[in-house]
This record gives structure tokens, sequence and C-alpha cells, in this order.
């Protein structure tokens, strides 16, 4: 979520993706009663999380921390845990988190974000690719993907090769991390206005990418190649969505682009260029926002109620907007 956050977290897109979406986006239809259930609800009202991710070998789950710029572990009994070990201090806010079995390590995306606690402008933390030792959560690795003011890294995809994808929302770029240790890249498109949530395709050739405004798009791995919309067949697109995730030949999606929340699935055609079907599968219409989830097991587990809209601008929580305990909601899915 990155635009959501991160443009709201510097003015956002507001009214003029409001006109947007109204003119031209997918129909969400009426608000659905809640299909899934709450995994694990948190007693800690400041965690702030966005992303989740799963590690099954050791029957947990990992998930960032905006507000305390860390991650966290939370077993399968709901019980929460520090995962990462001895951070320095000029870490910002822990966004995006991916697990990297082939590596046995875990990636996080990290900026400054006037919600993290300690905030002292934009300089006082770099926007980064952070790389944990899965096992320990031993920091192994510190990426600066970029030294400029104004960028919000969030979401994270790990191609075959080694190399790792990042969003951001704010500067609408996408990350290239290569493998082989080269230098960071940045890649720009017209259809990068606030890129979001990123999965692979099955076939490993591209990235499919929620940007907030343009709505789908393709994100071919060959830089040469050209970025393009996803829509339907007549001219529609699936904006306001964040968190995207497989199960099977389909995307998961949260959306939060406005109230309530929702959580959808995307059916693409089978060159993922066009959007053959749109269905909301559930509305969310408590405290907070959903961000990002992973699919496992014929289900979709995903944060619920990210606290964004409690904290204004400058990161000053909002006295009329109460903070509800984190929820871990899992979603089941047909197989």
């Amino acid at each position: 979520m990155i635009t959501r956050h991160h443009l709201r977290a510097a003015g956002r897109c507001a009214a003029a993706c409001a006109a947007i979406a109204v003119a031209s986006s997918v129909p969400l239809g009426a608000p659905l009663a809640a299909q899934g259930r709450a995994l694990h609800v948190l007693e800690d009202t400041l965690l702030f999380p966005e992303g989740i991710t799963r590690d099954a070998p050791r029957a947990r789950w990992l998930v960032s921390s905006v507000h305390q710029r860390t991650v966290f572990a939370v077993s399968d009994a709901g019980r929460l845990s520090p995962f990462a070990q001895d951070l320095p201090a000029d870490v910002g806010a822990i966004l995006g988190v991916r697990i990297d079995r082939t590596r046995d390590a875990l990636y996080a995306t990290a900026a400054s974000l006037p919600q993290m606690r300690g905030y002292r402008g934009s300089s006082s933390a770099r926007a980064e690719l952070l790389e944990f030792a899965l096992a320990d959560g031993r920091l192994r690795r510190r990426v600066t993907l970029s030294a400029d003011s104004g960028r919000a890294p969030g979401d994270l995809a790990i191609g075959r090769d080694g190399s790792v994808y990042v969003s951001d929302g704010l500067a609408g770029v996408l990350y290239v991390v290569p493998a082989d240790g080269s230098p960071v890249r940045e890649r720009r498109s017209p259809f990068f206005a606030s890129l979001q949530g990123l999965v692979l395709t099955p076939e490993g050739d591209a990235l499919i990418g929620a940007d907030y405004r343009h709505g789908l798009v393709r994100i071919p791995l060959v830089e040469a190649d050209t970025v393009t919309p996803i829509l339907t067949g007549d001219g529609r697109r699936a904006q306001g969505l964040d968190g995207l995730a497989w199960h099977g030949q389909t995307l998961i999606a949260t959306y939060n682009g406005r109230a309530p929340g929702r959580v959808v699935r995307i059916t693409l055609s089978g060159d993922r260029r066009q959007i053959a079907d749109f269905a909301v599968l559930e509305t969310h219409d408590g405290v907070g926002e959903p961000t990002l989830g992973e699919v496992l097991d014929d289900a979709f587990v995903y944060i619920a109620n990210s606290p964004w809209a409690a904290f204004d601008d400058k990161g000053a929580r909002k006295p009329d907007v109460p903070l509800a305990k984190p929820e871990l909601r899992r979603l089941p899915l047909a197989p």
C-alpha cells in the first residue's frame, strides 16, 4: 500500500484519484458480509502492521511494523515476539516483507515516514532493501535504493534469478536490485503514478503491479519492453488496489481506495494482458485498512486493519480515530 499510505503521507491522490475511479474503474458492487475470520488479534495497538509473510518451516508469520521500525514474528498460537535482531537506529519504517527460500532470507523494505517512531524529517532514514537471515533475524545486508528524499519503497517481488523488485508509490518508480550485486536500477513508466503491490507472473517473464491510479499493469522483466495497463474488455481499470497474491491462476488483492476496504478476486486472460473477471470476496468495514497478504492452503491471510487513517500527514495521532488491535485475518478461497 504505497499510494494510500505514501500518497496520503504526502498529500496522496485524494480528489484526483477519486475522480478517475468514478469515471473508469471496475464497479465494486454492494458491500458483502464477512466471509473470513480473525486468525490472530494482537494486543499491541501501536504495532502498525503493513506486510506479512509465512515462514512455514518455523510455524510462524513474519509481520512488518511501520511505527516500531522492525519485524515481528507471530506464532501459530498467536504469540508476538521480536524477529529482527539488533537493528541500527537509522533503519526506517518497515513495509513489505517477502521470503526467499533459496537464500534462506527475509527481504524487507524500509522508508522514512512520519508515522514511524522517532521521525525527524525525511533524512532520518534511508530508502532501503534489507536482507535478514531467516533463521535468526540477523541483518545481513542493507541496500540503499535511493538517497533522495521523498522516496517510499513499499511492496516487493523476487525474480527466479534472485533479483528483487521494489515498488515506490511516492516516487513512481520500480527499483531493480540485481542478484549479482550490480548497482540498483530505477525503471520508470507513465503508468507508475503510485505503484503498490507486486507479484511475478507464473511464467516468470513479467511482474503484475497494482498502481493506485492506473490499475493493474504488466511490467516485462526485459527492460526494453513496454509497460502496459491491464484493462477489462471495455477499457475499465482496477484502481485502488494494494496487496497482490496469486491463488492458482487468479489474483487475490486488497482494496483500500475508498471505504469500506475489500478483498477481491481478479481473473486475467491467459496472456495476463486483460481482466477477464472481477469479484469482491469480502468487505472490511472496521477501523483501519486492509493492506498486504499472502495465500496459504487455499486461504488468503492479510493485515485487515492497518491504522494509516489514525495518523495525520505529520505522523501525529488523530484523537478522534481509535487504534484497534491489529488483526491478521484469514479468508477461505475456493480450491
